[in-house]
């Protein structure tokens, strides 16, 4: 026999936290793009250091992994735009 009742449930969420970046394999030699902000003068001067070249176009610079590596510049790493990283 069937009763008369109806359930409802509900979802609860106790905790959210962020998930750590997915992390690429890079070589050294890769270039990869880096999103430098207009008006960011000391990691524009940190680019062009480590041997950046700028793309007016895209507003990105490409610099070979390995000279960012471990640097403030690692952090501005564009890994989303997958089409961008030149081996």
């Amino acid at each position: 026999m069937a009763s008369r009742t109806r359930t409802k449930t509900v979802e609860l969420i106790e905790e959210k936290k962020e998930l750590p970046a997915r992390q690429q394999k890079l070589s050294a030699e890769a270039l990869v793009p880096e999103l430098i902000a207009y008006g960011e003068l000391e990691l524009g001067k940190m680019a062009r250091r480590s041997g950046g070249k700028g793309d007016p176009d895209g507003k990105l610079w490409f610099i070979r992994y390995g000279k960012i590596k471990g640097t403030e510049l690692e952090a501005h790493m564009k890994l989303d735009a997958k089409e961008n990283i030149k081996p």
